[in-house]
């Protein structure tokens, strides 16, 4: 598709452009439209990313700063939005907070500002995976129900807006019900590009 081709030429022509312009180097004359092997970038920031806010509830929780992983995958923009999450995480008494969100993009034009996320599902079971919202450690689980994720910039850091409902889950309580919450939350989050072996071509 055009729009997704046109799409991640310009996020990853932005992240060459400005690097380059960072260090007062010549842009490159590589053919960014074929480049020789999977690549990632980080769109170049002198801003420090701050933490994450989320409200759920009407009551604010805290989370490391956050991230966007561009990816092309077959002919579909996939905006991978996690936080940066301490080395600490992986163990079992962990407190902290963490998100992760695998985004397949509607993608309107050439900027992120042009993009967004609806995800929206009858289905209240429980789902396994590492998709969702986890508060203290993994003792408590946000799964997506019906949301909305957008973006208003495609420079980094970014603003990430993101309201909707999730399903709450108490990993500690077998028996407790499932819970529907309220998320709203805007919040920066740096950008990375990571270019596929051969883009999208235009049809």
């Amino acid at each position: 598709m055009r729009s997704i081709g046109c799409f991640f030429l310009c996020m990853f022509g932005l992240t060459m452009l400005t690097a380059c312009e960072r260090r007062n180097d010549p842009v490159p004359t590589t053919n960014i439209s074929e480049p020789a092997a999977t690549q990632t970038a980080i769109l170049p920031t002198t801003m420090p990313v701050l933490p994450a806010a989320i409200s759920i509830d009407q009551q604010i929780y805290e989370f490391p700063p956050a991230s966007v992983l561009l990816i092309n995958r077959d002919d579909q923009i996939i905006a991978q939005l996690s936080t940066d999450d301490p080395p600490q995480a992986t163990q079992d008494d962990y407190a902290g907070n963490s998100f992760y969100l695998e985004m397949p993009l509607d993608v309107t034009g050439n900027t992120l500002g042009d993009a967004q996320w609806q995800y929206k599902t009858a289905d209240m079971e429980r789902e396994e995976g590492i998709t969702g919202i986890f508060l203290n450690g993994r003792k408590k689980v946000l799964q997506p129900f019906d949301v909305r994720v957008g973006f208003n910039s495609s420079s980094s850091p970014m603003l990430v807006l993101i309201n909707g409902t999730f399903l709450l889950f108490d990993n500690q309580d077998a028996q407790a019900p499932v819970q529907k919450v309220s998320i709203t939350g805007q919040f920066p989050a740096r950008v990375h590009v990571q270019s596929s072996a051969r883009p999208a071509t235009a049809r």
